[in-house]
């Protein structure tokens, strides 16, 4: 195993939604918000969360989704090359994926469905913390997609 070392933030994410991964239980920060006055649905499930995609935010668990997605650090970018059977979702965000102090630029197949600032939050790195307590995966900023029906184009929504 020592020649294997993991990616905790990969630049591009194939996640099927089909293949749930609920028997995971890593989120100990559950414990924490418990015993807080900090409401349970702050922290997203742990099947709601892959790397820095997280769909907790969709109507519903996309049970037949799909996503594809990719940075692209050296045009400050988010590429996504597919998203099935998703209403929304978000992209976390840290310093070491991309420069959060400039515009991020959203494209879809490489066709442009928005340009934004991202806004770095505290309590978004307090929420990915609890929910992971992995060093490696905190994020303070992100990103929030949703597909416009009557439009049919994804749009970037602020939160």
């Amino acid at each position: 195993m020592n020649q294997y070392r993991r990616d905790a933030q990969p630049t591009k994410i194939v996640w099927d939604l089909s293949t749930d991964a609920s028997s995971r239980d890593y989120q100990t920060g559950e414990k924490v918000v418990k015993d807080s006055e900090v409401p349970l649905n702050f922290l997203a499930k742990t099947h709601d969360l892959f790397y820095w995609l997280d769909v907790s935010v969709a109507k519903e668990y996309p049970t037949k989704g799909k996503l594809v997605v990719e940075l692209l650090k050296a045009n400050n970018s988010i590429n996504i090359i597919e998203a099935n059977q998703i209403d929304k979702f978000r992209i976390l965000l840290n310093p070491h994926m991309l420069n959060l102090s400039e515009p991020i630029k959203v494209t879809i197949n490489h066709d442009l469905i928005g340009e934004t600032k991202v806004k770095q939050d505290s309590m978004i790195m307090l929420r990915t913390m609890l929910e992971r307590t992995d060093k490696n995966e905190i994020y303070n900023a992100e990103i929030n997609l949703q597909f416009n029906k009557q439009t049919k184009q994804w749009e970037i929504i602020n939160v």
